[in-house]
């Protein structure tokens, strides 16, 4: 008898979970992006993005499992030409830029403008402290580079201008003109591009050096 009461509450249960599936599901799932893993092997970082809605960077302590995370906003869909139809169409979406800094210290990621806001321009870059907890957003980012060895600083260019910035936010610097930059691999040089000229500068001290 006691089995046959239990059956007879657990049965409506069973016919709840098994509802079907609908689109405002589907709009909540989650998906695992960007994944990657800082040099000191202590830390994780990837994006977790629903299909609609704004998303979060999360950098993940391996060992003690703690969590730091930063919302990135709202990924716009990926629209490219159909080569036979010559039509638009929607493409895979890839992930935002996720990186860690050499140092293992710092995550920097791509963002983009919240769900409904209308899009803008381009993004924006969040620099993530993983030894405080917070971070730092700049809008308006359309490309970044992080030194893949050495070097407190990261490059970026916004609009026709090259920031060049430490990661701990101590010091920044605006280059005018630039169209497009290069960052050596120990961060110590930026190469920057304009309409007329090329430049190496100096990411310490700033100093340019006329190479075009």
């Amino acid at each position: 008898m006691r089995s046959f009461l239990v059956l007879a509450v657990l049965l409506p249960l069973f016919g709840q979970a098994k509802r079907p599936v609908t689109f405002a599901d589907y709009d909540s799932w989650n998906r695992i992006s960007s994944s990657t893993i800082s040099n000191d092997g202590k830390w994780v970082a990837y994006a977790l993005q629903p299909q609609v809605g704004d998303g979060h960077v999360i950098a993940r302590e391996i060992a003690s499992g703690k969590e730091i995370r930063v919302s990135i906003g709202m990924q716009p869909p990926r629209v490219e030409d159909d080569a036979e139809s010559g039509e638009e169409r929607r493409a895979p979406v890839r992930g935002p830029k996720v990186e860690f800094s050499s140092d293992s210290k710092f995550v920097v990621a791509q963002t983009y403008p919240p769900k409904g806001r209308k899009p803008a321009g381009n993004g924006g870059m969040a620099i993530l402290s993983l030894e405080t907890g917070t971070s730092s957003v700049i809008d308006d980012v359309k490309s970044f580079s992080v030194p893949e060895d050495g070097g407190g600083v990261v490059a970026y260019l916004s609009g026709k201008r090259l920031g060049l910035r430490s990661l701990d936010g101590a010091a920044a610097r605006v280059f005018e003109g630039v169209s497009d930059f290069a960052l050596s691999r120990d961060g110590a040089v930026a190469i920057a591009a304009g309409e007329d000229f090329v430049v190496a500068i100096d990411t310490a001290s700033g100093v340019k050096t006329v190479l075009k």
